[in-house]
């Protein structure tokens, strides 16, 4: 596994650390590439505490522009935008 596939594996453990935290059982399921708005794991208002979560966690600032469902769609999006960001 090359180092970014491991920092991507890292960023997508967080996030699915944080996520079951508020909702276990769908997060156990997830796949990295599924939809979460679909799957039911997230929605506008999850989004929000998601983006505090992203921005504290990663130090990250990013503008409302950013938030677009193709980057915060699923795992894989959301790690690839943060790694991108970084």
């Amino acid at each position: 596994m090359s180092g970014s596939d491991q920092r991507s594996q890292a960023i997508i453990s967080s996030l699915r650390a944080f996520l079951a935290a508020e909702k276990p059982e769908p997060m156990s399921a997830i796949k990295d590439d599924e939809n979460l708005f679909d799957a039911g794991v997230i929605d506008s208002f999850q989004l929000v505490t998601l983006v505090a979560f992203i921005q504290n966690e990663f130090a990250l600032e990013f503008d409302f522009d950013d938030l677009t469902e193709e980057k915060f769609s699923t795992l894989s999006a959301i790690s690839r935008f943060i790694a991108e960001k970084q």
